[in-house]
Parts: structure tokens; sequence; C-alpha cells
């Protein structure tokens, strides 16, 4: 890592020897290294820290994009483990957070784009008006139900703004 700032702290330039004279584990001599860099090295094997965040970093993404590992992510996302994880996250204040942030950012926007428009959502928006007759009843039952809990104000999670929704779209729908 190049350093871009002339006001930040160099640290003190102390040779190879010395470091490895006085326990050290990195020194410093001020030149830069093969890749330009003008940081610390390590002193048991010379490397420069940039060059080795580098390298690790590059190590990190070819271990991760591999097959293997991909496929072991797999099983643990599907695993009952996983999936408790995966839901107490997305349910915690970061994990909303950050659903909220991808939801508005340009590839948000695009993949919800992308499903409202394939094949699946589509299928599914025109056999919604051939559903049974008893499943339709049942979804107007259970939104019945949810819309005479919320207007009963007794309940510990009473919300105005709530009733005030499903009294909305209960007018929208006309019934």
């Amino acid at each position: 890592m190049k350093r871009r700032n002339s006001d930040a702290r160099m640290p003190r330039k102390i040779t190879r020897q010395a470091a490895k004279a006085r326990g050290l584990t990195r020194y410093y001599t001020g030149k830069p290294c093969k890749r330009g860099h003008v940081v610390e090295r390590r002193v048991s094997t010379r490397d420069c820290m940039a060059c080795k965040r580098e390298t690790d970093r590059e190590a990190q993404r070819r271990y991760h994009q591999s097959p293997k590992d991909r496929e072991t992510r797999h099983r643990y996302q599907q695993s009952p483990k996983g999936r408790e994880r995966d839901r107490r996250y997305k349910r915690s204040p970061k994990g909303r957070e950050n659903d909220r942030r991808y939801d508005q950012s340009p590839k948000g926007i695009d993949r919800r784009c992308r499903y409202m428009h394939s094949e699946k959502n589509l299928e599914y928006s025109r056999n919604y008006e051939r559903l049974p007759r008893a499943r339709k009843r049942a979804n107007l039952r259970r939104r019945e139900l949810r819309l005479d809990r919320a207007l009963d104000y007794t309940r510990d999670d009473y919300s105005p703004v709530r009733v005030a929704r499903l009294l909305a779209r209960r007018l929208k729908d006309g019934r």
C-alpha cells in the first residue's frame, strides 16, 4: 500500500539486523519494495506488509471461489443451524439495514424488476385468478382475522398505523 498522505507518520527506520536483535517482528527501511510499497517489512521473510496483505487477500478470494468451498457453504446454509443463523441475522437491526440498503441499490432494484417481469412471477399472476374458490375464501378469511386482531386495541401490540394500513387496503379492494 503506497502512502498517499505526506503528513502520515512513518515508522522509525531500523535495519533488519537491529530489529532481529531487539526481537521485533517488523522493520522499516524507507525503501520501496519491488512493487513500489514504502511500508514495514517482516523480519522473518523480508516480505513487504502491503504485498503480503495483497497475496493473502488473493489467496482467500481464490479459496472462496473454489467449487469445494462453494459446496461446503451451500451445505451449511441448507442445514438447520445455517438457516437459523441466517434467520437471526436477517431479523437483527444490522441485517434489516443491509437488506434496506441492498433494496435501494441499483443491483437490488434491477433484481426486483427482473423478478417482477420473470416468467415465474407472471405465471403466478395469471394463475391467481384461476385459484379454487375455497383457497380464495381462506385467504380472505385470513385477511379478515388479521384486521380483527389489528382493531383490538386491548392487545399489547396494537398499532394505529397498522390499522389504518389494513383499512385502506380494504377500501381499495372495495369491501
